[in-house]
């Protein structure tokens, strides 16, 4: 998420070890989960600045492809025109 505030760049991870951080609910107990997941990060823009990051996340790796990037990206470039 750090990277894609600086570079303001949204950023597809094919595979990575999801962490204590990637639970929705902080009472949440930790699942067994497999040792890869898949994940797409997309900044929220306004004009001059990031105001957020949209995340979409799956257990399983390599569960998105370029095709599910663009399409984030273009919703979420339909929310930063709303929030505008």
């Amino acid at each position: 998420v750090q990277t894609v505030l600086r570079t303001r760049e949204p950023m597809l991870h094919a595979s990575f070890r999801p962490s204590e951080s990637t639970r929705i609910h902080r009472d949440q107990k930790p699942r067994n989960q497999s040792p890869s997941g898949s994940a797409i990060v997309v900044p929220l823009a306004s004009r001059h600045s990031v105001i957020g990051v949209v995340r979409a996340e799956s257990r399983a790796g390599e569960s998105f492809d370029k095709s599910h990037l663009e399409t984030l990206v273009a919703m979420v470039a339909q929310a930063a025109l709303a929030l505008s």
